[in-house]
């Protein structure tokens, strides 16, 4: 189970990096609270984050820059999604690109450096025989063919 005692941001992480979110508190028709930001969005993005990465590394990931950034993003453009009548262009974009980089550490094309890479397995596509005199057994038949028969077994 994921420790969620340490979030990857914070509200203050949030509302530092767009502070007109700090106008929709307890405002109107748009009135979303310090809680609402704090226990639900962050919360969400941050299992967003997760659910990208946790076949790539360790959880719980340990908080860092990138990390604060992603979460807050995603945090932002679902508060405005849910409560404004309009996400503003340049905060679309922000969020695309935090999906863009959560894609990048998920396929490895980036890395987290403050966060352990879950060990890769030998292979998935092994063959092996109980006994000489029997052809192989494929772990992963679907990925490739396994035509090995007992004639060319030495």
């Amino acid at each position: 189970m994921v420790d969620v005692t340490t979030p990857y941001a914070t509200f203050d992480d949030v509302t530092k990096r767009y502070n007109p979110i700090l106008t929709m508190i307890g405002v109107g028709t748009l009135q979303v609270t310090t809680n609402d930001i704090s226990s639900i969005y962050i919360a969400d993005a941050q299992a967003i984050i997760n659910g990208y990465l946790a076949r790539r590394y360790v959880l719980p990931l340990s908080p860092e820059p990138i990390l604060t950034d992603l979460t807050s993003d995603i945090a932002i453009f679902r508060v405005l999604r849910d409560r404004a009548p309009r996400i503003p262009e340049f905060m679309q974009t922000r969020y695309t690109d935090a999906m863009s980089l959560l894609t990048l550490l998920q396929g490895g094309q980036m890395d987290l450096t403050g966060s352990d890479v879950l060990p890769t397995s030998g292979g998935d596509n092994e063959a092996w025989s109980s006994s000489q005199d029997q052809p192989p057994v494929c772990t992963n038949a679907e990925a490739f063919t396994c035509n090995a028969s007992a004639d060319r077994l030495s």
